[in-house]
């Protein structure tokens, strides 16, 4: 057979093309966020694990997530002997990830208590900030760390103090061999997002006299209640007496199935309808006499993205819980967990899209079509400016939110109050935009963005969750409402973005809309629960994008002007119905994404 030279200009990238040895330090714009909104204390502990963090996504992250997703979890339900197991194995990719999430610091800074008091006002910061990171790298198991924070929350805010001193250790472990992870198992078949509509049983431990079979789980679980045997063990349970039950029915989506603590919300009264029936249980592996907590596995969900953790169809089979707080208070105290999980959500949301970025740059910069690089091309460079100008908007709105927790954690009631509305606007906009914006930059990259070697598909198939997980559009618009409403949209809300587009310098325009749209969205509440949940997507989505906008623009300074006026220019266009006259230049277009290298 004949035999051709080797073509050297036959390349998809040109031949000088070197990727990034740490995605952290070559990241100006997340560099200048931590270094101006995080005190210099922070910055000195955080910065080691921020760095460690930048290189392990320049080098063997992408190759740990890509075996996770497509080795995922498998369910033993049964041992040779028929016995039941119900037993989740990981590949070690997966447990490899974890060890990078704990060494990152991002529970320790929160939780560990001398950090935590160090750090006093701004832990939610120094997670975050880590998270951002470790997200670009690995969305899937982002969740059950989400999950694990959000049950530390709750357990330090609602568990006795024994169970605190017992558990919290291990979420702040820097050995992750001895790592709790959390979950939250709300959703039921019956309802939903609707979580109202429950129907899993909570039987009191001192009730079994009262029979089992009440909560409509027939001899089997009358037997299993007995065999349990609650007598000294749960006796013998610190800060367990007159709060342990025991859990009956089934949860349709137990997502990180496999977690050591999980909150689940369950009924103990079926005559109060509606969350008002709910308590909140803490189950943990073990029940109170030091067996397995009873549970199956019914199968393990086949899901489009997220597939290195698991989430299950579970069976609580009288699984023992103690209860916190009172009876009927299960609903409030698991928001705290929720809102939590929806700044978590928007965090993932964030660094979806800047990794997608990351890699749609990349490859622009370094391959040539139609006989020059890809970024002399005027329509590249549109579609790059509009992609990195909103996701600037979106991570200024994630960051105000974040900051507003921390603040309303140290008791701030104003803070507290912008969290409220802050928390469900960028959970909702981030998801959408985090969707677009990489099947955007996938395209970018033709067909090579498609290809399952490199990391585009599953960002964009991971990304596709999050507008769903923790409350959809829709569901965020609505309490968007709410929080509008609860607070006088015309007198409280007006000044707050009178203060905001002050701060910022905002042009007058912009105050012009600010008030036109809260004129409107006061508006609203003079008319019929569905006229106004009708009108009201359009107005709450331009609020978000007004907010984003005055959010960047205040974040301007000498240092970061580069990035940051060509988003304010692009927003303001958006504000005032506004046309380009030119498209920005390859160094301006590289200005405003913000990579080095």
């Amino acid at each position: 057979m004949q035999s051709f030279p080797q073509d050297p200009e036959n390349r998809v990238l040109a031949a000088d093309a070197r990727s990034s040895s740490d995605f952290f330090a070559d990241d100006a714009v997340l560099s200048h966020l931590f270094r101006t909104r995080i005190s210099a204390d922070g910055q000195a502990w955080m910065q080691p694990r921020w760095s460690e963090l930048g290189r392990e996504l320049a080098g063997r992250m992408d190759a740990l997530s890509l075996t996770a997703d497509r080795q995922g979890p498998v369910l033993r339900p049964r041992n040779l002997y028929g016995e039941s197991l119900d037993a989740l194995d990981f590949h070690p990719a997966y447990q490899e990830l974890l060890g990078i999430a704990v060494r990152s610091g991002m529970f320790q800074v929160k939780w560990e208590p001398a950090l935590r008091a160090r750090f006093s006002g701004e832990g939610h910061r120094l997670g975050f900030s880590a998270g951002l990171l470790y997200a670009m790298g690995e969305a899937g198991l982002y969740c059950p760390l989400c999950m694990t924070d959000g049950v530390a929350r709750i357990v330090d805010r609602f568990a006795t103090p024994e169970d605190r001193e017992r558990l919290l250790p291990h979420i702040y472990t820097q050995n992750p061999a001895d790592l709790y992870t959390g979950a939250m198992f709300l959703t039921e078949k019956s309802g939903g997002s609707d979580v109202g509509a429950n129907r899993v049983r909570a039987v009191q431990a001192g009730d079994r006299a009262a029979g089992v079979g009440a909560a409509g789980v027939g001899a089997g679980g009358a037997a299993g209640v007995g065999a349990a045997g609650v007598g000294a063990g749960g006796a013998a349970t610190a800060g367990s007496a007159g709060t342990l039950y025991q859990l009956y029915g089934e949860k349709w989506f137990c997502s990180n199935a496999n977690a050591e603590l999980a909150l689940a919300l369950a009924r103990t009264d079926p005559a109060i309808a509606g969350t008002r029936g709910l308590s909140i249980f803490l189950l943990e592996q073990q029940g109170p006499d030091g067996k397995p907590n009873p549970r199956q596995v019914l199968r393990l969900k086949e899901k489009l993205g997220v597939r290195s953790m698991a989430s299950a169809e579970l069976m609580l089979t009288g699984t023992w819980g103690r209860r916190l707080g009172e009876e009927g208070q299960g609903f409030a105290i698991m928001t705290e967990m929720i809102n939590l999980s929806r700044l978590y959500n928007a965090v993932t949301a964030v660094a979806l899209v800047r990794r997608a970025l990351r890699e749609a740059w990349f490859f622009l910069r370094h391959r040539k079509t139609f006989g020059k690089p890809a970024l002399e091309h005027a329509l590249v460079r549109e579609r790059l400016e509009r992609l990195a100008a909103g996701w600037l908007g979106e991570l200024q709105l994630c960051w105000r939110a974040i900051e507003a927790l921390d603040a309303a954690d140290a008791g701030n009631a104003h803070e507290a109050a912008l969290v409220r509305l802050l928390t469900p606007m960028v959970k909702r906009s981030s998801a959408e935009f985090s969707v677009y914006a990489i099947r955007e930059c996938m395209e970018l990259m033709g067909g090579i963005g498609y290809i399952e070697d490199g990391v585009m598909p599953k960002l964009l198939r991971d990304a596709n969750v999050l507008p769903i997980w923790e409350g959809a559009g829709n569901i965020m618009l609505l309490d968007m409402l709410r929080a509008l409403q609860k607070a006088a949209p015309a007198q409280g809300w007006r000044s707050v973005w009178q203060q905001l587009l002050a701060s910022a310098d905002a042009p007058e325009a912009w105050q012009m809309k600010a008030d036109a749209l809260l004129t409107q969205l006061e508006g609203l509440f003079d008319l019929e629960r569905e006229q106004a949940e009708y009108r009201s997507r359009a107005l709450l989505e331009a609020l978000t994008e007004l907010t984003q906008a005055a959010l960047v623009l205040r974040s301007r300074d000498a240092e970061n002007a580069a990035w940051v006026d060509p988003a304010v220019a692009w927003y303001h266009r958006r504000i005032t119905g506004t046309s380009g006259s030119a498209p920005l230049t390859i160094e301006e277009t590289e200005s405003l994404l913000g990579f080095f290298g």
